[in-house]
């Protein structure tokens, strides 16, 4: 805005030009789509009908967004995140937690009423975030605090590159749940089994939960196959916590054809399970 506070002192004709053409394009905006009436008007001698515009019920919000972004008054909160994803050199498909963690921030910022600028994200929103997240997208600890992550490595690109000054997720922790010792790890029901397999899961996460669930594998030993470990109907698993070797596994005949579609023209060094990040290492 300082561009423009100095263009005014200068009675700059150029700014005058560009500040009236922003001014016309909102105008457009806000009239887009909207549908018309017609309305009675009474001059006192006679009564017409003359039409009048009914705008859609998010024109002017719709229109001021425009103006704040074309004045630069404000910056939408994933304007910069493509270019961000570019610049990262972690696996194509842990990209895809950045691109969930943004579409959360994003849904969450609307159902508070939060408007989608960098400049309205304090310290103090990313901190009711934190507050919220599990409650809000009903994730548990590990995945949450994975997308605050996310969410912290985009804010620490644009404190580098743009007029964003501070990071506000520095600090931005969640509490770990405490297990008890004594809790014990129960089998689920089949009440529990029957809501997952026929709830709302997409495929990848659908094959995901078929494979742990007739293998009794871990999810990180799953999500960490690869084709060449997928052959002769076993299962070869790597070492998950205490095991000191390899474990094979029979692939139950249920799951064949979920092997097949996924091993279909890949590599034996490629990831099963290319949608999911793999563990990370120790």
């Amino acid at each position: 805005m300082k561009i423009v506070s100095d263009g005014r002192e200068r009675n700059d004709p150029e700014l005058y030009e560009l500040l009236g053409a922003i001014d016309l394009r909102a105008y457009e905006i806000e009239f887009e789509g909207a549908a018309t009436q017609l309305v009675d008007v009474d001059d006192g001698e006679s009564l017409e009908q003359h039409e009048e515009a009914v705008l859609r019920e998010d024109a002017e919000q719709r229109a001021a967004h425009f103006a704040a972004v074309a004045l630069g008054t404000a910056t939408p909160i994933a304007l910069h995140h493509d270019a961000f994803i570019k610049s990262t050199k972690i696996k194509e498909r842990s990209l895809k937690d950045d691109v969930r963690a943004m579409h959360i921030l994003l849904k969450w910022c609307a159902a508070r009423g939060i408007e989608p600028y960098l400049e309205h994200v304090t310290i103090k929103v990313a901190g009711r975030f934190g507050d919220e997240i599990e409650e809000f997208t009903g994730l548990g600890w590990a995945s949450c605090t994975k997308y605050i992550s996310r969410l912290r490595a985009y804010w620490k690109y644009l404190v580098k590159r743009t007029p964003i000054e501070a990071n506000v997720w520095i600090g931005i922790s969640l509490s770990k749940p405490r297990i008890e010792p004594d809790e014990e790890e129960r089998a689920f029901t089949d009440a529990e089994v029957q809501r997952l397999l026929m709830g709302t899961a997409d495929l990848a996460m659908l094959d995901v939960m078929l494979v742990a669930g007739l293998t009794g594998a871990r999810l990180d030993a799953v999500i960490d196959l690869r084709v060449g470990e997928c052959e002769d109907g076993w299962f070869t698993f790597k070492p998950q916590k205490k095991e000191r070797t390899i474990r094979d596994v029979p692939i139950h005949p249920d799951l064949c054809e979920l092997v097949a579609r996924r091993v279909e023209g890949k590599k034996l060094g490629d990831d099963l399970f290319p949608e999911w990040p793999g563990p990370r290492a120790a």
